[in-house]
Parts: C-alpha cells; sequence; structure tokens
C-alpha cells in the first residue's frame, strides 16, 4: 500500500521542501497519519511510568527512518544531516533516526524508537536498500503505506515492477556539455530501454520509459500509477521505439492529485481509488466532449488537422449559411457522415460510462457531441447538449419529423431533390425555379425569422448565451469559441452577399435531401448551428442536474465552449460536488477539478469503472436504487429518450 516518491537529484529533493504549497506537509503529512490511524496508533509518545492508565493502549508514534549508507565523517556531511533532521521533523512532524540500512531482519528488532512511517533513502545507500526491499524484509517494522521516498535517481536509471503489466523504468535527462539545456539523448535512451527489456522480461513493445528533468520528481502510487511533480516529465509510450528521425516521446504533465488526496498518500490511496470511491455514492454526472469521440476516430474542429481548418464554419455549420445556400451545407455534412461511418464507433470509454450508469453510479451523461456514440454503447440517459448529427429534422413547421442520417445518406434510397441551380437564399429567386425550390425557400425564410424572432425575446437569456458568443455546435465535437484564440463568430442569420465573382459564376448547382414524410420539407441536420440557441428545454434540465449532483465526471473536453462549460463550476459551486476531470492533458477547466486522471478515456474509464464496481458500496447502490424505482418502472418506456435537441 506505500507509495513512492522520486527525485531527479539533490535540486530536485531541495526544491520540494522549498515549495508552497508543499507535498511534505500536507501528502506526506496526511499520508503518514492515515497510516497511523489504520494501525490504532495514537500520535502521543506512551510515558514511562505506570501512572499513565492510557500506556498500556499507546503505542510508539512513527518514525522517518533516513536510510544512509556507509557512514561518512566529514563534519560538512554531519551538518547538511542536521538541517535535513530539522526539516524533515519541521515539514512532516516525524522524528528523524538515521540507520545505515535498512531494517531487514532481526539484528534490527528493537532498535528503533517507533514504526517506520517514512523510509528515506539517500544515494549512496540506494543500490543495497533495493536489494533489501525486493528481497524478504521484516514488515513489522514498517508502519502501513510507509511512503518510500529515493533522493536521487541512478545515472544508469530506475525501474519500478508492475504487477499485471509492463515494468515502468525512468532515467534523467542528459545535459550537453557546457549548456544548461537538457536534451534527450536517443541513443542512450534506446539502450536502457533494451536493458530494461532484457533484464525485466519485458516485451519489448510494452515497456513505458520515462525522462525526467534536472529538478522534477515523480509519485508512483500502490496501484502503479504515476504522477508528474515540479515539471513535465518526458515519456516514450509503450508500443513505440526511440528513433533518432522521428520523435515519438511525449510530455506527460503534472496532475496536482497529490496536494488534493483527502488523506494524502495513504496506505493505497491513488487518484484512482479516491475518484472511484466519490462515483460509488451515485448522484454522478458524466460531462463529455470531442476528447471520447476522436479515440474512435471520429475528426475534431480545432486540431492541427481539424476540420475547421479545411472549410470555413460559418458557410458550412452556421444557420446563416444553411439558410443562404443549404446544398453547400449538405455537401459538407456528406463529407462529415462519411468520416464518422468508417471510425470506430462506440471505443471502450463511452462502453465504461454506460457500464457506470447500469450500475447506477451514473446518472445522466451530458454531451456536447453529436454523434450518438453513448446511445450506441448503452447508455440510456443521455443528454445532448448540441444536438445531434444521427438525425436530420424537417423544417417545415407543418411537419417537423425526424429522419436518420443514414436514411438520408443510404445507396438503396433517394431522398435528394433534382439537380438545380440557386438552392437557398444568398441568390435571388430565379425564373426557371422549381415549385419545390420556391417552397423550400419560404420554408428557408421562415426559419431565418424564427431565429430573429428568439433572439429578440431570448435577449439575455441563459438559452441563448452560447449563440450569442459564437459557441454553437455541429458535428460530432464542440464547436469552436472565442476562448481558443479564434475570433468569437458573431450570431448572424443573414447570408454574406455575393461578391462580384459570385454574380459574374451564377449560381451553382446542387442538390438536397427532402422530408421523406410530407415530401416537401427540407432537412436540416439536427445539430446546433453557429447562431442558433441552444433548447431552452434541454439547457434547464443540464443546469438542474448540475446544481443537484454529487460529483461530475469531466472527459474529453477543453471546457472552451460556453454555456456548456459552466455546468461543472455550477455543480461545485452551488452543490460541492466533487470534479473529476479525464483528459490527456491540461485544459481551461484542470485548475477547478478535484482530481485529475490524466490519459485517454478509453484507458481511464474503464480502469475506472472496474474499481468502483469492485466496491461494496456499488452493489449497494444498486440494490436501493432498484428499491425504490420498481413501483414507478411502468411510466415511461424503456427506450424513451429522457432528453434529446428536439424536445
Amino acid at each position: 500500500g506505500s507509495s513512492w516518491l522520486v527525485f531527479r537529484g539533490p535540486a530536485a529533493f531541495a526544491e520540494s521542501l522549498e515549495d508552497t504549497p508543499n507535498i511534505w506537509d500536507s501528502a506526506v503529512r496526511r499520508g503518514v497519519e492515515a497510516g497511523r490511524k489504520a494501525a490504532g496508533v495514537t500520535r502521543k509518545r506512551p510515558r514511562q511510568d505506570t501512572g499513565n492508565e492510557h500506556g498500556g493502549d499507546e503505542g510508539p508514534a512513527p518514525i522517518a527512518a533516513l536510510v544512509l549508507g556507509p557512514r561518512k565523517r566529514d563534519r560538512g556531511d554531519e551538518d547538511d544531516r542536521f538541517m535535513l533532521h530539522e526539516l524533515l521533523k519541521k515539514r512532516t512532524g516525524l522524528d528523524v533516526v538515521e540507520v545505515e540500512s535498512i531494517p531487514g531482519g532481526p539484528e534490527h528488532r528493537g532498535s528503533l524508537p517507533g514504526p517506520i512511517g517514512l523510509l528515506l533513502i539517500l544515494p549512496a545507500a540506494l543500490e543495497h536498500a533495493l536489494s533489501t526491499l525486493r528481497a524478504s524484509v521484516d514488515t513489522t517494522r514498517f508502519q502501513e503505506g510507509c511512503v518510500v521516498v529515493i533522493v536521487e535517481i541512478p545515472p544508469n536509471g530506475f525501474v519500478i515492477p508492475k504487477q499485471n503489466g509492463p515494468p515502468q523504468a525512468f532515467m534523467p535527462l542528459q545535459q550537453r556539455n557546457g549548456e544548461d539545456k537538457e536534451v534527450l539523448d536517443l541513443q542512450k535512451f534506446k539502450d536502457f530501454k533494451a536493458t530494461v527489456v532484457e533484464h525485466h522480461s519485458a516485451p519489448d513493445i510494452d515497456a513505458v520509459i520515462y525522462a525526467v528533468p534536472h529538478i522534477g520528481a515523480f509519485l508512483c502510487y500502490s496501484d502503479a500509477s504515476i504522477e508528474a511533480l515540479q515539471a513535465e516529465l518526458v515519456r516514450l509510450p509503450a508500443g513505440t521505439q526511440p528513433s533518432s528521425k522521428k520523435a515519438v516521446w511525449e510530455l506527460y504533465p503534472s496532475s496536482g492529485n497529490a496536494l488534493k488526496l483527502p488523506r494524502g498518500l495513504a496506505p493505497y490511496e491513488t487518484p484512482f481509488s479516491v475518484a472511484a470511491s466519490w462515483m460509488a455514492e451515485g448522484g454522478v454526472l458524466a460531462f463529455t466532449g470531442a476528447g471520447i469521440s476522436k479515440e474512435s476516430g471520429v475528426p475534431t474542429y480545432r486540431d492541427g488537422a481539424g476540420l475547421w481548418k479545411q472549410y470555413d464554419a460559418m458557410e458550412v455549420s452556421s444557420i446563416s449559411g444553411f439558410v443562404g445556400e443549404p446544398a453547400k451545407v449538405w455537401d459538407f455534412e456528406r463529407v462529415f457522415n462519411d468520416l464518422l461511418r468508417d471510425c470506430k464507433g462506440p471505443n471502450a470509454g463511452h462502453v465504461a460510462l454506460a457500464e457506470l450508469e447500469a450500475a447506477k453510479c451514473v446518472d445522466y451523461a451530458i454531451t456536447q457531441n453529436v454523434d450518438g456514440f453513448h446511445q450506441a454503447a448503452g447508455s440510456k440517459n443521455v443528454i445532448e447538449l448540441h444536438g445531434s448529427e444521427v438525425h436530420a429534422v424537417c423544417i417545415n413547421s407543418a411537419c417537423r419529423k425526424r429522419t436518420e442520417m443514414a436514411r438520408i445518406f443510404s445507396q438503396n434510397e433517394d431522398l435528394w431533390s433534382p439537380s438545380a441551380k440557386g438552392w437557398g437564399i444568398r441568390w435571388p429567386e430565379g425564373p426557371d425555379d422549381s415549385q419545390l425550390q420556391r417552397t423550400v425557400r419560404a420554408q428557408l425564410v421562415a426559419l431565418q425569422a424564427r431565429g430573429k424572432k428568439r433572439k429578440g425575446s431570448a435577449k439575455g437569456s441563459g438559452s441563448d448565451s452560447e449563440s450569442s458568443s459564437g459557441c454553437s455546435c455541429a458535428s460530432s465535437s464542440s464547436s469552436s469559441s472565442g476562448s481558443d484564440g479564434s475570433p468569437r463568430r458573431q450570431r448572424v442569420q443573414v447570408p454574406k452577399p455575393l461578391s462580384e465573382a459570385e454574380k459574374q459564376q451564377g449560381p451553382p448547382v446542387g442538390r438536397v435531401p427532402i422530408c421523406p414524410e410530407c415530401h416537401e420539407g427540407l432537412l436540416k441536420p439536427d445539430g446546433i448551428f453557429f447562431g442558433e440557441a441552444l433548447v431552452k428545454s434541454v439547457l434547464t434540465q443540464s443546469l438542474k442536474l448540475s446544481m443537484s449532483c454529487k460529483a461530475i465526471v469531466m472527459v474529453g473536453t477543453s471546457g472552451q465552449v460556453d454555456p456548456a462549460a459552466k455546468l461543472p463550476l455550477l455543480a461545485r459551486s452551488k452543490n460541492k460536488a466533487k470534479v473529476i476531470e479525464v483528459n490527456i492533458g491540461e485544459t481551461r477547466l484542470s485548475r477547478h477539478a478535484d482530481i485529475r486522471l490524466i490519459g485517454s478515456s478509453a484507458e481511464v474509464l474503464p480502469k475506472l469503472q472496474k474499481l468502483v464496481a469492485a466496491l461494496p458500496r456499488t452493489a449497494q447502490l444498486k440494490a436501493q436504487c432498484e428499491a425504490t424505482s420498481a413501483p414507478a418502472s411502468t411510466t415511461r418506456s424503456e427506450n424513451q429518450p429522457v432528453a434529446s435537441s428536439n424536445t
């Protein structure tokens, strides 16, 4: 149940003692205290006289054992150790006892004044200490969950074996001669990995290698999860090879969890175990963004090769673009539908959330995505905040029926209009326009008018805030907003005027899909376009759920789209909900998270789900929920949606 705190070297160790907030007087101190309570040992030392009636029940307080290795007689070394004693005692509240080696046999029994709650290993003692820890050690001398501290990573690297998984190896970043800058020596990186694979019987593709900078450190929790401290680590992920021609490493950021864990580095306490315990209490809201679907192959919008790098969002994903030239919008939708069709579908992250819902831990999933993957994975209670690209809706006010996108783009059925010039109101009505074109034009004018009316009547309301700041969504991922550095898109229903070149060329030829129910209504993708307000009932339900949840899990969202990004903040401020973030890196919302689980959602969520399922509280919660909901189970059909974009 121990956590290992490992520093690159003395400079990093000294940095940790000076930091504010400080890992020693927070995570380490709380962890030792929790281990003491778990062992039933009181903090106060027992009195030596027999008059203390509680003396028989009190055990000796835990200590910090400073493993020195071969002793030096140098006066300067003694001064350094004295300063270290004082700093550790001040930071942790523990008395410090020096030992030459780790207590491993009967010869050490009784030589220490208390169980070891903190084991700090100096560089000179590291090799022998690690050998002792790997061999048989007298565990009675250690407090459960004893925090192990290594002051310096050996020059040749340091390996932490992992049960049921590949080993995790750490090496120092290299410093060029005469330069302060640290670099990644690819050849040393490659040689180190080969050594790890050979000595630890690990398949070459499985070993995970980290490089630690000069002032860097890391925590290895009891579940072998890693947390970077003080500086980002450089990681060579499993399944990749070092190469002098191509950079395959990645930065591994710090999560800040150690300072936030309720019991610090307590026995078996990890960010995953804490998050799982919160979720097992139920009342959890999942809040998902583009990141969870990206792992299924769904394209995003703002990445290096994002869709908005290839298309003008205001032409193909705005209400002004749609009423102006619906054929151009549907050309984009065809491309996007092909991309969705070629992706993998729901991934392990979607499935894990569905299983957590089935266990009654997650109540609802509020998603900014519009790909329908949560429903496909088995989730029942899904709120599509930004609509759906799985369906299209008829804009004929007398119809308003929905049609599946798969049917629109099916090869077996043709729902498309004849080819014609000038679909949309950007182009003036022509004498050769068909009756269908005139009907569609009238529907587009009415759609534009409804948008203007809503803008005037809902001015300043919450349902309008996203559109007014240019944060509406179209397609599978969260749409763009002004907070990512791009220009804010104003709410506009008026198509851009024709250019002189367009006037000379004339209207393009195109086709649009027509509703199969009324046979005259134009179909519109059911996602929320730029310039459209969020559906009021959907937003209202999302706000209510956020204000009443006990915990909210943010998955794969950058937090750049308002008002969606406000939901976790609302949950925290109104109901003191715990905030758990699952993401591959830092986001706009990271500083508000109580726990950050760094990694892909397809990797993190299944691990979290298994931990939740293993907790006894989860089974109790499910039984309670089923008992209370049984009488009301006939009030709603099982397949009836709770909320959708066309509510």
